[in-house]
Formats: C-alpha cells, sequence, structure tokens
C-alpha cells in the first residue's frame, strides 16, 4: 500500500496508524478477513504505543467487527469491553455499550445484553439532551452578543445625534 510505505518513509506514526485502519482491497472474503485482522493490530499497537485512547478505542471496536465476522465471539467481547472502558464518559460511550449488549447478545446472554444495550440507549438520550443543551446555549449566547453590539451603536447613534443637535 502507497500510503502505509509514504508513512513509513516519513517516520509518520499517525499516517502509518490511519492507512492501517483503512479498508483492504483483498478479493476472497476469508483473505480480506485475516489482513484487516493483521492491519487492525498493527494499527492497535502504534495507538497504544503513541497513547492514542480515542484511535486505540476505534480500532478496537473495528477489532470486535472483524472477530464477529470471524465468529470468535470471545474476542468481540474482549475488544468491544475495551473500547467501552477507553470510551466511558466520552460522546462515543453510548455505541460501545450497544455493541457490547449486541454482543452478548449473540453469545445468548440476554441478562447482560439487556443490561448494556438499555445503558446504551439512556447514554444516547443523555447525548442528545447534552448536545440540545450546547445548541441552546450556543445560540442564547449569540443572541446576547448580538443584543450587546445593537446597544452599543445605538448608543453611538444617540450620542451622534445629540451631538449633532448641539
Amino acid at each position: 500500500n502507497l500510503t502505509i510505505q509514504t508513512a513509513k518513509e516519513l517516520d509518520d506514526s499517525v499516517l502509518w496508524m490511519k492507512s492501517l485502519m483503512a479498508p483492504t482491497t483483498v478479493t476472497k472474503p476469508q483473505e480480506q478477513l485475516m489482513e484487516n485482522e493483521r492491519r487492525l493490530l498493527q494499527a492497535l499497537d502504534l495507538a497504544v504505543a503513541l497513547k492514542d485512547k480515542k484511535t486505540e478505542a476505534a480500532v478496537s471496536m473495528y477489532l470486535s467487527i472483524v472477530y464477529s465476522d470471524k465468529g470468535e465471539h470471545e474476542k468481540v467481547l474482549s475488544f468491544v469491553k475495551r473500547s467501552l472502558s477507553l470510551r466511558k464518559g466520552s460522546s462515543s460511550e453510548s455505541v460501545s455499550c450497544i455493541a457490547l449488549g449486541n454482543a452478548y447478545q449473540r453469545i445468548g446472554m440476554q441478562d447482560s445484553a439487556d443490561y448494556y444495550l438499555e445503558q446504551g440507549k439512556e447514554l444516547q438520550t443523555k447525548e442528545m439532551f447534552a448536545e440540545a443543551s450546547s445548541v441552546i446555549k450556543r445560540q442564547s449566547e449569540e443572541t446576547v452578543k448580538k443584543a450587546k453590539e445593537d446597544y452599543f451603536y445605538l448608543r453611538i447613534l444617540l450620542i451622534m445625534f445629540i451631538l449633532y443637535l448641539l
């Protein structure tokens, strides 16, 4: 892959990691899964070495998908749990909770599945409210700023009018 080669030549770890996460062009499904797994494991090693928790969480989630496609459910659970632990308190936590619920559902652990699916839904609701609140706050701040600017310009116009009358 040209991007990986360029990243190595430039000694750009981040570019290398991102290129490893990109989809492969292998045409046989089993070979593609193996290639994706290999590249994602390399990307994971780089993310850990760079202490990039966000990318480590994303790569862990991608690996869980690869292992799900391969039917390796214990590895799915392991990588989804890893992703969830790295995403605690972030806006992506709900995605990991729902993925963990789905993973538990696939292996027949319905109580655990229900718990994490419910947690994911609750987190999504909180995230939506937080986002809506943030938008409203930004709009309010912009409205107040605009009103202050308008008030300032009105005062200047009033002063100019008074000076004109004198």
